[in-house]
């Protein structure tokens, strides 16, 4: 389906929207942009420390093998997974793959 227009949901004025669209529109190009750049461990091994459980998988402590940084490596069983599931993991990793903050680790990427 459709993706959701925030800029168009009622909520901003004419002129805000005007205002916001291209700068919106140059954010999402930066972030796509970042996507394509983002350099996926090739070779990694996950420690015995497990640092969460969510609703949808687990969270552990993993090592880059090439570098030796530390990572988080979250594991979702997929197989039996929902379809609505397996959508919202899908959604996560668009939106962790675009997300840069100063204040949110780093996303290094995904495995099946």
């Amino acid at each position: 389906g459709a993706e959701w227009d925030f800029l168009d949901d009622g909520y901003f004025s004419s002129d805000e929207r005007a205002a916001l669209t291209p700068l919106v529109h140059e954010e999402q190009a930066a972030m796509e942009r970042r996507e394509e750049q983002v350099e996926e461990p090739k070779e990694w091994h996950k420690g015995r420390r497990v640092l969460g459980h969510g609703s949808c998988g687990v969270l552990s402590l993993a090592i880059d093998n090439a570098s030796g940084q530390l990572m988080a490596v979250r594991e979702v069983e997929v197989s039996a997974a929902p379809a609505a599931l397996i959508r919202r993991v899908t959604q996560e990793l668009k939106t962790l793959r675009r997300l840069q903050h100063a204040h949110v680790v780093e996303y290094r990427g995904s495995s099946i």
